[in-house]
């Protein structure tokens, strides 16, 4: 929640004070940091994950459909799901 509090006050924004200190009813926003919160905030939620392109780029597109397949199921296995999950999973 403590994230949350930072997003709302970086909406919000701090006071703006006049010459002689006093504040005049003002507020400034701080955007980049409630941007920056809400990215976050979306990561920990698992709502933003970060997409790493494996091997060469367009490597997939190359690749027969037996070939996706197989590099499928041996991606599974190195997470631990057996391949009979994994076809099920393909299905």
């Amino acid at each position: 929640m403590r994230l949350k509090h930072v997003i709302d006050l970086s909406i919000r924004g701090v006071p703006v004070y006049n010459s002689l200190g006093e504040p005049n009813g003002r507020f400034k926003p701080n955007l980049n940091a409630a941007i920056t919160g809400l990215k976050t905030a979306a990561m920990i939620t698992g709502l933003l994950i970060p997409k790493l392109e494996v091997g060469a780029p367009g490597a997939f597109a190359k690749m027969t459909d037996e070939e996706l397949n197989n590099a499928f199921i041996e991606q599974c296995r190195a997470l631990g799901i057996s391949s009979g999950v994994a076809r099920e999973i393909d299905q």
